[in-house]
């Protein structure tokens, strides 16, 4: 594919890669800043493996509410119905060339060989990566970005801490009116 590759454009890649998923779960969400409730304000979809080939189609025949996002969830659906992770971190900090450099030195010390994508998501940056993990793993995951990060301060610590509580990560694959930009892949 030549051009601007976003986020959803890439799902279908994780997919292909890891051919024993069934199904990837998308979560609509209304974004309330510094709130941990979410009572009515968040519906997960689960799109089969088939359907993520054509997934702004399937994204359109979704009953998204108006003013809400759409996210991609870490937790996939294996064919032998157990679950796996895909690998997410959302940072914090502003879209600068220093602070993709930082990003990608923390990106080595908390991934090391997960090969993923790092994705301009407007303000800031996410990174979502290929390799599944268990349960266990993802824990260790999310721990490890909030304990190797507390110096630089690039990591959103709240974002981890709140996907801790969830059980899953969810990063924003789409524009939405709050956000307008469609994240997109600015590094492999």
């Amino acid at each position: 594919m030549t051009g601007t590759r976003y986020t959803i454009d890439i799902i279908p890649e994780i997919v292909k890669r890891n051919p024993l998923i069934k199904e990837i779960c998308l979560s609509a969400y209304k974004y309330v800043p510094h709130t941990l409730s979410e009572k009515g304000m968040r519906k997960n979809y689960r799109v089969k493996r088939q359907e993520v080939f054509d997934l702004r189609k399937k994204i359109s025949s979704l009953k998204i509410p108006k003013g809400w996002m759409l996210g991609l969830a870490s937790k996939v659906v294996m064919k032998n119905q157990s679950c796996r992770h895909i690998p997410e971190i959302d940072f914090k900090c502003s879209v600068s060339d220093k602070n993709l450099e930082q990003i990608k030195i923390k990106l080595s010390e908390v991934i090391r060989t997960f090969p993923g994508y790092l994705i301009v998501s407007g303000a800031s940056y996410h990174y979502i990566g290929l390799r599944l993990l268990t349960e266990r793993e993802w824990e260790k995951f999310i721990g490890l970005c909030l304990f190797c990060d507390k110096e630089q301060s690039v990591i959103d610590l709240r974002w981890c801490g709140y996907q801790l509580i969830l059980g899953y990560s969810n990063l924003r694959i789409m524009a939405s009116d709050s956000k307008p930009e469609e994240p997109k892949v600015v590094f492999f």
